[in-house]
């Protein structure tokens, strides 16, 4: 018997892709948060992170989160089911609207950036894209994100 709450996972994939990337993934890696601070805070490597030190023994310093989840194998996944959950998952929030943006348009003043660059450094690669699409007026090279490497090409 399922509660309306519960049975989201089974009537909706994009729910239940979001929830498995979560458990799996985000809350794997950040049990080891403190220790990657600690561990690599001055590098520079993709894979040197929170989420490396928890799938320790399948992942090495140079290959990035995407890297890594495109070479994921599971018993019963075809290769690369983290990349394929994770965009599930990422359609699951766009969904959901628990991701506007709208207060961030609404609540600066972006034209008092006159002729800035803003530089975004938030985990959700593809804010300053969004940002970008809903802000008038806003020159294309006006938004890079340090965590994205197809910025410059929205």
């Amino acid at each position: 018997m399922h509660t309306a709450t519960s049975s989201m996972p089974t009537r909706f994939q994009a729910h239940k892709a979001w929830i498995g990337h979560n458990l799996e993934e985000i809350a794997a890696g950040s049990i080891y948060q403190s220790e990657a601070l600690r561990k690599y805070a001055d590098s520079q490597e993709p894979g040197e992170v929170a989420t490396a030190l928890a799938f320790k023994g399948n992942w090495t310093a140079n290959k990035t989160f995407f890297e890594w989840a495109g070479e994921s194998e599971r018993e019963g996944e075809a290769k690369g089911w983290r990349v394929r959950r994770f965009g599930q998952a990422m359609a699951s929030m766009a969904n959901s609207g628990s991701a506007k943006i709208d207060h961030i348009n609404a609540g600066f003043d972006w034209d008092s950036l006159g002729e800035a660059t803003v530089v975004d450094v938030s985990t959700f690669p593809h804010s300053s894209a969004c940002i970008r699409t809903t802000t008038k007026p806003c020159p294309t090279d006006t938004f890079l994100n340090s965590l994205d490497p197809f910025t410059n090409t929205f």
